[in-house]
């Protein structure tokens, strides 16, 4: 019997996979960002700085939302939350392996939605990720909602996003440094 861990990253294996599809002649900056494909998604978007906004699209209706965000706390400490469209999350607590949230609302949510707004702190965060590590959603039934895409935002060098959309011809492999970073939620995979 396949494990459940075993068939959750191939699931966000095939995600990243997904989103790493597209005509080669595409420059970076026309990527398809989260939401785009229909399916439902949950998405950890940047907004500047080191601030987030944790996101659905096309979501199913759901009342209560369990989310845990795994980052390098060394390299990055969670500050603070702000409101989304539903309101204050239920629980919110940053500890060393990153930040748990939780939203139990009295009115199902469903579409697309602002969930929270995050900021951290930080110095070199060159090469870190905020990964989407365990997601738990119930309808108004109480039933486990399943099938929500989700998956890791990472900070790095811009010269493998260069290498993919730009120097398509030769492998993803054979990137050079650019020095210059980004949020990006595709090609984080290519980082350790």
């Amino acid at each position: 019997m396949i494990g459940i861990n075993y068939l959750k990253n191939i699931f966000i294996s095939l995600f990243i996979l997904f989103y790493n599809c597209g005509d080669s002649s595409e420059d970076s900056s026309s990527i398809i960002g989260p939401g785009a494909t229909g399916e439902p998604t949950l998405a950890v978007e940047h907004q500047e700085g080191l601030s987030f906004k944790i996101n659905t699209y096309n979501f199913p209706e759901a009342k209560y939302i369990q989310i845990f965000l795994k980052h390098d706390t060394d390299r990055l400490t969670f500050s603070e939350s702000t409101n989304g469209s539903i309101g204050a999350p239920s629980f919110l607590q940053s500890d060393s392996s990153g930040v748990h949230l939780i939203f139990d609302l009295s009115t199902p949510i469903s579409g697309n939605e602002e969930i929270v707004g995050l900021s951290f702190s930080g110095g070199n965060y060159n090469n870190t990720k905020i990964i989407v590590k365990n997601l738990y959603i119930v309808d108004q039934n109480d039933n486990e909602v399943t099938g929500i895409q989700y998956g890791t935002l990472c900070y790095l060098d811009k010269g493998i996003i260069d290498q993919a959309y730009n120097n398509s011809s030769e492998p993803l492999a054979d990137w050079q440094p650019s020095g210059e970073y980004v949020w990006d939620y595709t090609f984080c995979g290519y980082i350790e």
